[in-house]
């Protein structure tokens, strides 16, 4: 698992090219997530991992970063079955800001936000849930 990545697209396959030679042969498996430049202010980063080739027949599926903002990747790996059920094994690669940095002050301001906001809408809904009345109902035409 690597993290913020800074690397240019060619420059990412050398970096594969280098990690085949030298470490995962070359059938390795791999999965890189960039951010989107826009959301990053043009900074580039992202995160990685890389599976060896002896193990690429477990890889069972991908799962990246829904909002493309290069936070995270992981890898879906399923071994021999155990009593009836197969083993899986699910490994993931997270890129966070640095504590103090402009990023990591965006990030933890837009949770509380979204925090104070998902608060009001379960106040909202238990104060309408206690003081709501069920009045009878009339069906015409019955």
């Amino acid at each position: 698992c690597l993290q913020d990545l800074r690397l240019t697209e060619p420059r990412i396959r050398e970096f594969v090219k280098a990690m085949k030679e030298k470490w995962g042969g070359e059938d390795m498996k791999y999965r890189y997530v960039e951010a989107h430049h826009k959301f990053n202010g043009g900074k580039r980063h992202g995160v990685m991992i890389a599976v060896h080739e002896r193990c690429k027949n477990m890889v069972h599926s991908w799962i990246e970063d829904s909002r493309r903002w290069g936070r995270y990747v992981a890898v879906v790996m399923v071994g021999q079955k155990v009593h009836g059920h197969a083993e899986k094994l699910v490994i993931t690669s997270c890129y966070a800001p640095a504590v103090g940095t402009q990023h990591y002050i965006w990030q933890n301001f837009g949770s509380r936000g979204l925090r104070l906001v998902n608060n009001c809408v379960e106040s909202i809904y238990k104060t309408q849930k206690s003081k709501t009345k069920v009045l009878p109902c009339v069906f015409i035409g019955e």
